[in-house]
């Protein structure tokens, strides 16, 4: 088998490729798979999380089932230290050649028979819906911050979940709803540690659409031009969740996000190195918010920002409550906003706590954000 090739393009499809190159060790999983099939080559790698292939554009001498591998970081460095050229690959009874204008080196192919290959799979699972590439980054990329990262002890939150029409997040302290139009007959469940894969696959074509695949293992999406990728489907059910998408705030308030963020990074540098919560409250005489921490000298240190916007504050406590401010950042900077409109909540009677509702989005697709409070 032998393949002829613009560099430009060989490279470009190991964009997709390389992102199902396993990290570590010598066996196929650090390999690319070059195989011939429907008589077109295309590029296969699987790391036991991640799979992804591409057609390749190029000439071929061979026939379908015709395969060979390659160790990724061997092929990746050549092609580094080559121009703009056309090259060659040449698989003869295991050995690899590797041809450019100047020069050729040998390589080793692993046996390609051993591969995992996910036809099988692929061609079981269910087409669920196609959605535009950018919106399913952004929902993920923004779920993917409400999720645990204590995948030993709590797995089922260690992940997020698509049921009836929304994608849910949640690390116990926070909870995100992400309603999705064209996603009613999806259960997409992806786990937090592949959700940068993903957001990579999706970042190459930002704008092109997505075809979404669901099987019972494997969740795939595929793209017009024929790129695959795949992400295993963690085992367990993410738990079902109270959350009332339209109640209405007992009360609220709205600042400017520049004043919340200086306020915040001033204040950080009086508290201790690793503490995150910032205390909010209400002064009903000046009619505006006050941000405090604990300082690390002793008691406690405050910016005042003024209300753009207030509603039933005097109810809230007078100690005011506080919430870990990485989830304000988080919701600011995904957004991009330059107010923030906090809807706060009291716990149940003769419950301590509350919570406070961030809401965003647009025709398409709606995000509710709850983070919980404490006195």
């Amino acid at each position: 088998m032998k393949i002829q090739v613009a560099k430009s393009d060989l490279q470009t499809a190991l964009q997709v490729a390389s992102i199902g190159v396993g990290s570590g060790g010598s066996d196929l999983s650090t390999h690319y798979l070059f195989r011939v099939k429907d008589d077109k080559v295309e590029i296969l790698t699987y790391n036991q999380r991640i799979c992804a292939s591409l057609p390749l554009k190029c000439q071929k001498d061979g026939d379908d089932g015709d395969a060979f591998t390659i160790e990724a970081w061997r092929l990746d460095k050549w092609l580094g230290a080559l121009g703009d050229v056309a090259v060659s690959l040449e698989d003869d009874s295991g050995e690899v050649k590797l041809t450019s204008p100047r020069s050729t080196i040998r390589t080793k192919s692993l046996d390609p028979s051993k591969f995992p290959f996910w036809d099988k799979t692929l061609k079981e699972a269910k087409s669920v819906t196609t959605v535009e590439g950018d919106r399913l980054a952004s929902a993920l990329g923004y779920a993917k911050h409400f999720i645990s990262d204590k995948d030993t002890h709590r797995p089922e939150i260690a992940q997020t979940e698509m049921m009836n029409g929304c994608l849910y997040a949640t690390d116990k302290k926070a909870v995100t709803l992400i309603s999705m139009d064209g996603f009613d007959d999806s259960s997409l469940r992806v786990h937090g540690k592949d959700i940068p894969s993903v957001l990579k696959f999706l970042s190459l074509k930002e704008t092109e659409d997505v075809e979404i695949f669901e099987h019972d293992r494997t969740m795939f999406l595929k793209r017009g031009d024929g790129a695959v990728f795949g992400a295993t489907r963690p085992i367990v059910n993410f738990p079902k969740l109270k959350v009332d998408k339209d109640s209405e705030d007992q009360a609220w308030w709205e600042i400017t996000t520049e004043e919340l963020n200086t306020g915040a990074e001033l204040l950080s540098a009086s508290a201790d190195r690793d503490n995150t919560r910032v205390r909010f409250s209400y002064d009903e005489d000046k009619g505006n918010v006050v941000l405090s921490v604990k300082s690390a000298a002793g008691g406690e240190d405050s910016y005042p920002i003024d209300c753009t916007g207030q509603e039933h504050c005097d109810t809230l406590p007078e100690t005011g409550f506080e919430v870990d401010y990485p989830y304000l950042k988080n919701i600011i900077s995904h957004f991009g906003v330059d107010t923030l409109r906090f809807g706060i909540n009291k716990g149940k009677k003769g419950k301590k706590g509350g919570y406070v509702r961030f809401q965003h989005g647009d025709e398409q697709d709606t995000y509710l954000t709850v983070v919980v409070w404490r006195l």
